[in-house]
């Protein structure tokens, strides 16, 4: 009998071969945050589950203990370049309000409407009544420390003078809302796809005027 002695890939599910770059097997929630459109941790759901369940799941569990660390490690990867991108968006006090939101909003909504953002916020949200904590973990590396960063810039251009605020966290909550307008909900419930980037200017361009005549100085 021949055994083929290539190493297992977990996330392929294919043999692989030498030429296969040295991340791809080091890392495999860094491939599955790079790709998350094929299913869970970069692998079709049924798949994952075949593998924990089958011959090659030791292969796995010399990365992650189990699925829902797998799962976890996908989030905070996935999550990490995207809140780094947006809170290096954010400038000093002294800067342009306006501009800062405006570059804000573009990229948060660019990031909430991509493909990949969506694909995984849906497989997660598939299996957080099995896991829960994936849910949380969801809301809180993303939504949550997103919002929290974007309130204390707020708080500075308060404190700067640049704006009338009582509650820089609500205020924050307001202003992300306001830029997912009226595109997002088209784009989560697969209505639009890949939005035009004129689309996108515009609905940030009109959530930030709003915000800023509910919070601009008088």
């Amino acid at each position: 009998m021949t055994v083929n002695t290539k190493p297992f890939s977990i996330l392929s599910g294919d043999r692989q071969t030498p030429e296969r770059p040295r991340q791809y097997r080091r890392s495999p929630a860094r491939q599955a945050a790079a790709d998350p459109r094929r299913g869970s941790s970069g692998v079709p759901r049924g798949r994952v589950r075949a593998r924990l369940h089958g011959p090659h799941r030791a292969t796995i569990y010399n990365h992650f203990h189990d699925k829902k660390e797998l799962f976890l490690a996908c989030i905070r990867e996935h999550t990490r370049e995207k809140r780094e991108a947006l809170a290096a968006l954010l400038g000093s006090p002294s800067g342009d309000v306006e501009q800062h939101l405006q570059r804000f909003g573009e990229t948060l909504l660019r990031f909430l409407t991509t493909r990949d953002a969506l694909a995984l916020r849906r497989i997660i949200l598939a299996d957080t009544q099995r896991f829960p904590e994936l849910g949380q973990a969801l809301y809180d590396e993303g939504p949550l420390a997103m919002r929290h960063r974007l309130a204390a810039y707020l708080q500075e251009q308060a404190d700067a003078g640049a704006l009338r605020l009582e509650d820089a966290k609500l205020a924050a909550h307001q202003f992300i809302l306001l830029c997912q307008g009226d595109l997002y909900l088209p784009v989560e419930y697969g209505i639009l796809r890949d939005p035009p980037e004129e689309r996108v200017r515009d609905t940030v361009r009109g959530a930030v005027r709003t915000f800023l005549r509910a919070y601009g100085p008088r």
